[in-house]
């Protein structure tokens, strides 16, 4: 819509980057990295600067979180590995972290593991549910080589927004328009990209594990992956061995409820990495397991046809 005012129009401006912020354990929300050092509620003419996207400025930062065993954790953040851009979306930030909280029975103090932070719509299941549901899956059939293959959740946090938050007050105007969404806090166990990978038959090994897990999910557990690409392809390494991992399940289904419509007013996909079908706006066909193994040839299409060797 068209505001005429200038000075609320600026202030419209600061209350959507408010919006598009990561939370904290004060407030919901902590400020995304290049608005650190300005308060435009405030002052408003603070727009004239000329800001740079810089998630660096994320690394040293200590954050607090209350656990779901009621701990409340402190974690130093010491690399950011991801950090969307743009409001639309889930606004997720990937960081590898060390838990420095000083409980005297804290099982993971001093050990580094990756935090997930994001903001998924509260319709959606969550990642950590899927994870735990596929995992007590394989330990109750036997099936434990599924396992090697699944990443491993530590600990998940999952915030709801009330009628005293920003969010919840949105949803008293355009109602069932707005789509409502959660906070949802993940630490998982740290995983290695497939850039660090250098042998073929390595590579080659991940991605015949990445089709096994695919089709045991599917099959096995009725969950649809559907967000296949490179960044969610991950190896683990254990006893001289390499292990293909299927990771980040923020955008996987249950396959028995997908035929009941999509749980985000979003698409569902990494784009260079979707389905033909997908890409097109007249698809009405829904997601299908098929699409998820066009996407794994696209990945390995990339990966042999684009790079001369690992990050060249």
């Amino acid at each position: 819509f068209r505001i005429v005012n200038e000075e609320w129009k600026k202030l419209f401006i600061a209350m959507v980057c408010q919006l598009n912020q990561l939370p904290s354990d004060k407030l919901g929300l902590f400020p995304h990295p290049h608005l650190n050092d300005f308060d435009y509620p405030q002052d408003p003419q603070q727009f004239v600067h000329d800001f740079k996207h810089n998630p660096e400025g994320l690394v040293g930062a200590a954050y607090r979180f209350k656990c779901s065993d009621d701990y409340t954790r402190f974690f130093l953040i010491e690399r950011v590995l991801y950090c969307a851009e743009g409001i639309i979306g889930q606004a997720s930030v990937v960081v590898e972290v060390e838990c420095v909280c000083t409980e005297s029975d804290c099982q993971c103090h001093g050990e580094r593991q990756v935090m997930k932070i994001s903001f998924p719509s509260r319709s959606r299941p969550s990642e950590d549910a899927l994870i735990r549901e596929a995992r007590s899956k394989a330990e109750s059939t036997g099936d434990l080589w599924a396992l090697k293959h699944l990443p491993q959740m530590i600990d998940s946090i999952t915030i709801t927004y009330d009628e005293s938050t920003v969010q919840g007050r949105l949803k008293t105007h355009p109602k069932e328009k707005y789509e409502e969404r959660v906070m949802r806090v993940a630490i998982l166990e740290k995983l290695h990209p497939l850039s660090e990978l250098e042998d073929p038959r390595d590579f080659a090994q991940v991605f015949y594990d990445i089709l096994q897990i695919h089709q045991w999910l599917y099959e096995c557990v009725g969950i649809l992956h559907r967000d296949l690409s490179s960044g969610n392809i991950m190896f683990r390494r254990k006893d001289g061995k390499i292990y293909g991992v299927l990771n980040d399940f923020d955008l996987s289904s249950r396959v028995q409820s997908m035929d009941k419509g999509p749980t985000s007013n979003h698409r569902t996909g990494t784009r260079p990495f979707m389905s033909i079908d997908l890409l097109n706006a007249n698809w009405e066909g829904g997601h299908l397991y098929r699409h998820d193994i066009e996407s794994l040839f696209y990945i390995m299409l990339c990966l042999a046809c684009r790079y001369r060797r690992p990050n060249v």
